[in-house]
């Protein structure tokens, strides 16, 4: 949903330092949206591991990525599926569109605002291991770095449309439900707890937790 967005960006006729900071603009309101939508699941992941389910959840969501790469679904067309769903993508294109017949950083930092909350698989991946995060400043820092992950392909898209070949964006989209695949595996593997580093870390025992709560009341 990203890459045609930034092709779609008026900046044809900016100088080369006019065409940086306007596509910069327009990235900071991608991440910015996406440090929201971190922050909003860092609560709820933190209720998920106060109540001692966030092993569980990790495998599950594991297993749901795993599931949805294996599956050759667009989350898009499940958007466009249901009708109540639809009207809302619907209309949030429509504000996308207003914003794009316009050339002024407002409106650069609106688009970028908006196209966060457009349906994206990598954001959905992200969001996943951001809600099994252990707290709320980890979650929101979690999705700003996939955000600011995703900078460099975006300038390179927005300056080089002539480069981005069809067979290469096929290779990608080739690609993808591969790099999601390994993402769910790791997800599944974190879960397990097997007190590998990196790869399997010991998840903190709610027990103690608890303990350093009371403690603390004390």
């Amino acid at each position: 949903m990203c890459g045609p967005i930034a092709l779609a960006l008026p900046i044809g006729k900016m100088s080369v330092t006019g065409k940086l900071l306007s596509i910069l603009t327009y990235n900071v309101g991608r991440i910015f949206t996406y440090s929201l939508i971190g922050l909003g699941l860092g609560i709820l992941g933190i209720g998920v591991s106060f109540f001692g389910f966030q092993q569980y959840f990790s495998i599950g969501m594991g297993v749901l990525i795993l599931v949805a790469a294996l599956t050759p679904y667009s989350f898009e067309k499940l958007f466009e599926q249901n009708n109540f769903l639809a009207s809302k993508l619907n209309k949030l294109k429509i504000s996308m569109q207003h914003f794009i017949s316009k050339r002024n950083t407002l409106a650069f930092l609106s688009m970028g605002i908006l196209n966060g909350l457009l349906p994206c698989g990598l954001v959905y991946f992200a969001a996943a291991g951001a809600i099994t995060s252990y707290g709320i400043s980890e979650s929101a820092i979690y999705m700003l770095i996939f955000g600011l992950g995703t900078v460099p392909a975006m300038l390179f898209i927005a300056f080089s449309p002539s480069l981005v070949k069809e067979k290469w964006r096929v290779g990608i989209r080739r690609a993808l439900p591969y790099f999601a695949a390994l993402i769910g595996i790791l997800f599944i593997l974190r879960g397990l707890n097997l007190d590998i580093k990196y790869l399997s870390p010991a998840l903190p025992q709610n027990s103690d937790n608890a303990a350093q709560c009371v403690s603390t009341k004390s």
